[in-house]
């Protein structure tokens, strides 16, 4: 399976908001690309819960530009790959509220959720439950290290994850 794992992390409770985003590459398993950039959200105002959550602060962005100064590099990117999120309609959700902000058009790309995917997985293929289906749950126990809410780490995480369940026969 081909995709590109995709990860934002926001400034605030607004979908718009968004202050880093991550992409990484997967082909037939294997990562091979990663993208990743701060974003100067819109309007530059952070939530401190948010902060504690990511470590990101307005002073690490305000030198970055808006998103619609990475979009193309971003979309040239995904190409017409289908999009993974560790809970999918949150990123789709950040993506697509950019792309309205900024009146930039909409994508079709498919979208997957490594996390619902997980919820199934687990149980269904390796008749095991987890006692939540988090990003750090999932990878701790496939034994995938990294930084949580640093927005490509998350991405490649997410990678690995969904890499590996496909891999498993029977996954859905």
């Amino acid at each position: 399976m081909n995709f590109v794992a995709i990860d934002f992390e926001t400034a605030n409770g607004y979908k718009d908001s968004a202050c880093a985003v991550g992409l990484v590459r997967c082909v037939d398993g294997v990562l091979t690309e990663e993208f990743q950039t701060l974003i100067r959200p819109p309007v530059l105002y952070f939530w401190s819960r948010h902060i504690e959550i990511h470590g990101i602060t307005p002073a690490d962005v305000r030198p970055y530009g808006l998103f619609n100064a990475y979009w193309d590099q971003m979309r040239d990117f995904i190409g017409d790959s289908l999009l993974v999120a560790h809970n999918a309609p949150f990123d789709r959700g950040v993506l697509n509220a950019c792309l309205d902000h900024f009146d930039l058009p909409p994508i079709s790309n498919p979208w997957k959720c490594s996390c619902s995917t997980a919820r199934k997985y687990f149980p269904n293929v390796l008749h095991v439950q987890l006692p939540n289906y988090r990003l750090n749950t999932v990878a701790d126990y496939f034994n995938i290290q990294f930084h949580h809410h640093d927005a490509l780490e998350d991405a490649r995480a997410c990678a690995l994850i969904m890499a590996r369940m496909e891999k498993t026969e029977g996954s859905p």
